[in-house]
């Protein structure tokens, strides 16, 4: 690992345990591992297999600062499992901090976890505001990709899932948000699935460390916490588009030969209900991204504000009532309102048969899209 990238961990890490020291004082924090990501995983043998990066200060003979490390144990609950790792590091394990969940396939894909989610939810030392996703393979793997990325997987996933997200236009959901949309009336949700994606190794200094990134544009769909299915990219930017707190959509179209990037930066959706079927109206305002931010092959680097021909406008609002309407088929044909449509029916025609029972098959809805310059 380069000098640079060295103090780059050193920074996070230290940013990590500055954020927690206002909550202990000195001697509680030189006595506690502090964990900031937790992955959960099932055994063959049906026990969970748990997985936390901890950040854990030194003192006395041990290393001067702080230092992050995996430590993986095996319980028959997560309690049990968090005290196997207060005697495996030594130091009371403090789940304060997590501001991270991973759940691992052997996991998420096979049995009803909601008392793992009850856990969490209803523990006073755990934030509802910690991020989620689901692992594509085990919880475990995705914590072994820190020396790829050249710093904390915990931090890493929560900045990109947290912080980038909707700058990119891709839903997220908190632990509180998820686990509130598997009590409501569909008991629908969606966690978002992470994967590890190798990529060339250009260090001449460490040929053969492993390099990549993380993928984050699918989601893995719930109903009362079993597992429904994984929706790819483009479904996800279907969702995204009907999301109102999600902007940020990319865009790329041929026009004269040239490839041009439009960024969505503003949407206003409006939905009608009524008895047989809803309306839903998507506008989308939009500008030209800047070539360096993008990659749209040298055109219009700095005029980015210039009027765009009404054909480029066209492409745009084509690919997105594509975008959308497939997502609708989508959500029509699995039964699943990640949308959260019965919401919207509840509050108008309140608790009736109708909304109790409400099936996404039973519901016509059709989407218009209009797309201007910003």
């Amino acid at each position: 690992m380069s000098n640079i990238k060295r103090i780059g961990v050193i920074l996070l890490v230290a940013i990590a345990v500055a954020l927690v020291s206002v909550s202990f004082t000195s001697n509680d924090i030189l006595s506690r591992s502090i964990i900031i990501g937790m992955g959960l995983d099932l055994s063959t043998d049906n026990e969970l297999v748990v997985t936390a990066e901890v950040v854990s200060p030194g003192n006395g003979s041990e290393q001067v600062g702080t230092f992050s490390k995996t430590v993986t144990v095996v319980g028959k609950t997560i309690s049990q499992a968090v005290k196997q790792i207060t005697q495996k590091t030594g130091k009371e394990a403090s789940l304060g901090q997590c501001s991270l969940l991973i759940f691992g396939e052997s996991l998420y894909t096979k049995v009803d976890f909601s008392q793992i989610i009850d856990f969490f939810i209803n523990s006073y030392n755990f934030k509802e505001s910690s991020t989620i996703c689901c692992a594509k393979g085990e919880a475990k793997e995705i914590f072994n990709y820190g020396e790829a990325l050249s710093q904390s997987v915990s931090l890493a996933l929560i900045t990109m899932l947290q912080e980038q997200a909707q700058s990119i236009a891709i839903p997220t959901a908190s632990l509180l948000e998820y686990a509130r949309s598997q009590q409501e009336l569909t008991c629908v949700g969606f966690i978002n699935q992470v994967e590890f994606i190798p990529s060339q190794n250009k260090d001449e200094q460490s040929p053969e460390k492993t390099q990549g990134y993380f993928s984050y544009e699918k989601l893995a769909v719930f109903r009362k916490n079993n597992f429904v299915g994984v929706i790819d990219e483009n479904l996800s930017r279907g969702l995204a588009l009907l999301t109102d707190d999600v902007d940020g959509e990319v865009f790329v179209v041929e026009y004269n030969g040239e490839k041009i990037t439009f960024v969505i930066g503003k949407k206003d959706i409006q939905t009608k209900i009524a008895d047989d079927g809803a309306e839903i109206t998507v506008r989308l305002w939009g500008r030209l991204a800047r070539t360096d931010d993008f990659g749209s092959n040298g055109i219009l680097t700095v005029q980015t504000e210039k009027k765009l021909d009404p054909e480029i406008l066209q492409k745009v609002q084509d690919q997105a009532q594509k975008l959308i309407d497939e997502f609708l088929a989508y959500q029509v044909e699995n039964d699943v309102d990640l949308m959260q449509l019965h919401e919207t029916y509840r509050q108008k025609y309140g608790l009736t048969e109708f909304v109790k029972t409400f099936a996404m098959e039973r519901v016509k809805v059709t989407a218009t899209v209009s797309v201007k310059q910003k």
